[in-house]
């Protein structure tokens, strides 16, 4: 089965657009503020394109991440020190090093109400870390997931 592309003015071309109708959504690898790699961005497709509040989201959240990394990595820090059973990414520089930030999710909806999630992972076999980005550009929350 062929997947369906997008190109779109701000995030690229080649977006490969998944679902249809109101569900449709789209990712495109772009290189993002101090990403060592090249990042998913994951946004919503209305009627065949990405709506113009979500590059003004993605521009707002690409001009906030160069100071907001410093909070997610603290927070990520902070839980990764509440596990007592933690013996790795136990400093701010193991996790600044090998943190590696994979996909900026800024669909919508999300409940409860934030700006994006952030999506991250400090080895290829490691589980993704989530990180929830509340609408005043502060982190909500933090963990691990599947």
């Amino acid at each position: 089965m062929a997947t369906e592309t997008i190109s779109d003015p701000v995030l690229g071309d080649a977006g490969r657009v998944f679902g249809r109708g109101e569900r449709a959504w789209a990712s495109f690898e772009r290189e993002f503020a101090l990403a060592k790699s090249p990042v998913s961005i994951l946004v919503n497709v209305v009627q065949g394109r990405v709506p113009q509040h979500q590059h003004d989201l993605y521009r707002e959240i690409e001009s906030w991440y160069p100071q907001g990394v410093h909070e997610i990595h603290d927070a990520i820090l902070r839980k990764v020190k509440e596990n007592p059973a933690a013996t790795e990414l136990t400093s701010l520089e193991e996790i600044r090093n090998r943190l590696q930030l994979i996909a900026l999710n800024i669909r919508y909806p999300f409940r409860p109400p934030a700006k994006c999630i952030l999506e991250y992972k400090f080895d290829p076999n490691a589980p993704k870390w989530f990180v929830r980005i509340g609408e005043d550009l502060h982190v909500e929350w933090c963990g691990l997931g599947d």
